[in-house]
């Protein structure tokens, strides 16, 4: 009988263990019923839009934006030298 209850309470850990995994996974949900998953919402973030914008993103506007990847930013530092001539020969 213990061996029984005690497959019971493992077989129900073992249940809600993947329940919890997979809702890690889903994707945000806005007001307008668009599933944006995570990493798409992190990159609409780093591109500058705010979490209202996202919030009321329509389903096709969100579509236009298709398949967004971050790609960090690149700088360069240039230097110019000024060179002055004081005669034309």
């Amino acid at each position: 009988m213990k061996k029984r209850i005690g497959i019971i309470i493992l077989l129900i850990m073992v249940i809600f263990t993947k329940n919890v995994k997979a809702s890690e996974k889903k994707a945000y949900i806005n007001k307008e019923n668009v599933a944006i998953p995570i990493e798409k919402y992190n990159n609409l973030i780093k591109m500058g839009f705010t979490s209202e914008m996202i919030e009321n993103i329509s389903q096709e506007d969100f579509n236009n934006y298709g398949d967004l990847e971050f790609i960090g930013n690149k700088s360069e530092e240039k230097y110019f030298r000024e060179v002055t001539f004081y005669g034309y020969k």
